[in-house]
């Protein structure tokens, strides 16, 4: 039981906010959660009115900082040929993902037990592939294994390029 200070009430110390002091310390506060509550409404209530007005005026004065600028021609075509890339990539990664999950719900692939690169057995088995156009042909392996290897991927292709 502890005494709150801001209502005088008794009460358990899990109806008081846990802190956590600079040097690390754990301590229970002085007023209690309802106490808490009641005083954050109240600073919100009074102050709610000038914070939003605080931010219309710097918005209106840093407006520049917010607005983009427009794109030359070539960052345009750049853009859309990014774009273009992307798309075409995801057409096939999804339509890959798709196929092997339609054939593991159908029954015609079985989702081993096992990670084909570690052996593992108690983890999460995923499918990777190597060539999204041979959407069935997968490499059953762990979470950690596929993060390993995107990972990998990731660091030798910047440096063959």
């Amino acid at each position: 039981m502890r005494k709150c200070k801001t209502c005088g009430k008794d009460k358990d110390l899990n109806q008081f906010i846990i802190a956590r002091s600079k040097k690390g310390k754990v301590y229970y506060c002085g007023f209690c959660k309802d106490c808490d509550n009641k005083r954050r409404k109240e600073e919100y209530y009074e102050n709610h009115k000038h914070e939003l007005e605080y931010r219309r005026n710097y918005y209106r004065k840093n407006k520049e900082k917010w607005t983009t600028k427009p794109l030359t021609d070539e960052q345009k075509k750049r853009k859309v040929e990014k774009q273009r890339e992307r798309r075409k990539n995801d057409r096939r990664r999804s339509f890959a993902y798709k196929q092997i999950m339609y054939a593991v719900r159908d029954g015609n692939v079985i989702v081993p037990n096992n990670c084909e690169i570690c052996n593992e057995g108690n983890t999460k088995i995923v499918g990777h592939h190597e060539d999204y156009d041979k959407p069935l042909e997968v490499q059953w392996i762990c979470e950690g294994c596929h993060a390993t290897i995107h990972g990998l991927k990731r660091r030798i292709v910047p440096q063959n390029v």
